[in-house]
């Protein structure tokens, strides 16, 4: 971890549903020497927008979201915004 500059990570492994390990490793806070276990957040920033958008795709691939509607379909606040 230390050669990629990540102070602490915790991982987790799920299978079938049911999480079947977890773990935190390094630190949470390195100013306050503060250690990562299972259940430490950590900030995102713009991470989360990639999976976001990655698991819309795939359930819009899958059947299971539909991604292109007539803008009739929004709420009229929401239609007020496009262009």
């Amino acid at each position: 971890m230390a050669a990629n500059s990540v102070p602490g990570i915790s991982v987790a492994v799920v299978q079938n549903g049911k999480l079947i390990w977890s773990e935190g490793f390094g630190m949470a806070d390195l100013e306050n020497f503060v250690p990562a276990w299972l259940a430490t957040l950590y900030r995102l920033g713009s991470t989360s927008k990639t999976i976001t958008a990655t698991a819309i795709l795939q359930l819009s691939e899958r059947g299971k979201l539909v991604t292109r509607r007539s803008h009739q379909a929004l709420p009229p606040a929401a239609r007020s915004l496009l262009p």
